[in-house]
């Protein structure tokens, strides 16, 4: 009997597998789980990690007068940013490239688990699938390949700066990225349209942010602030619930 049982929840366990597989609409990686790099200022740091602010009128209500502030945790345990503080705008040309595997063609919602502490430490360029040396930070007013993650660029949205780790919608100031800033907000968000497969995807360093981990799903109307995505791979929680079964017997 006991051996039925154990070959029945084999299945069920087997089964289970290839469900999530077949259902995971989504991709995740960590920031500082880049494959390549160039330039200093996106680094790896760990909390807790100390830094300040630039000063912008259009700041983090809790930011202090001298615009210092400490980041404790991190998924992971690491992120990625420039540990020496606020600079000018916009960037010297230092960027990160990431692996992405996208598990299916589609339309895509990607998400920046982010610190924005006030509106002049809120950007990064971005793009998907170029060369390195096509990289730059410049967006060449819409007509160059970069496009601008801008946070909370827009005055409908200033009052939510936060020294908090904050999910942010993908947008773009300009560019083939037509979906405006507010809308990002909104169940009606635009997505980027993304082939089954691997690709690759540069952040090229603009402003002071800290970023720590991007997500990505198809269901248009998910917020990841309210519905956090799963921490750990699908298969792995199944593995720790199988190991809890397997031991009664």
């Amino acid at each position: 009997m006991r051996f039925i049982t154990l070959i029945t929840l084999v299945g069920l366990a087997l089964l289970c597998v290839l469900t999530i597989e077949a259902s995971a609409q989504e991709f995740q990686f960590a920031a500082e789980d880049f494959i390549a790099s160039s330039g200093e200022r996106w680094q790896i740091l760990t909390p807790p990690f100390s830094t300040v602010a630039s000063d912008n009128p259009n700041r983090a209500p809790e930011l202090p007068d001298n615009r210092e502030y400490t980041i404790t945790e991190a998924i992971g345990n690491a992120f990625i940013g420039w540990p020496d503080g606020p600079d000018a705008c916009c960037g010297d040309g230092s960027w990160v490239k990431y692996s992405v595997s996208v598990p299916a063609t589609g339309t895509w919602y990607l998400w920046a688990r982010a610190v924005v502490a006030t509106q002049a430490d809120n950007s990064w360029f971005w793009a998907f699938d170029l060369a390195d040396d096509e990289v730059v930070s410049d967006d060449a007013n819409g007509a160059g390949p970069m496009n601008i993650w801008d946070v909370l660029e827009s005055a409908d949205l200033h009052d939510r700066y936060t020294l908090n780790w904050t999910w942010y919608p993908l947008v773009s100031r300009r560019g083939p990225h037509t979906g405006t800033e507010v809308g990002q907000y909104t169940d009606d968000r635009v997505g980027v349209e993304l082939s089954a497969g691997t690709h690759t995807l540069h952040f090229s360093y603009r402003e002071h942010s800290q970023i720590d981990h991007v997500w990505a799903t198809m269901e248009q109307t998910r917020d990841p602030n309210v519905d956090a995505p799963a921490s750990v791979n699908p298969r792995g929680k199944l593995a720790a619930k199988w190991g809890d079964i397997k031991g009664g017997f």
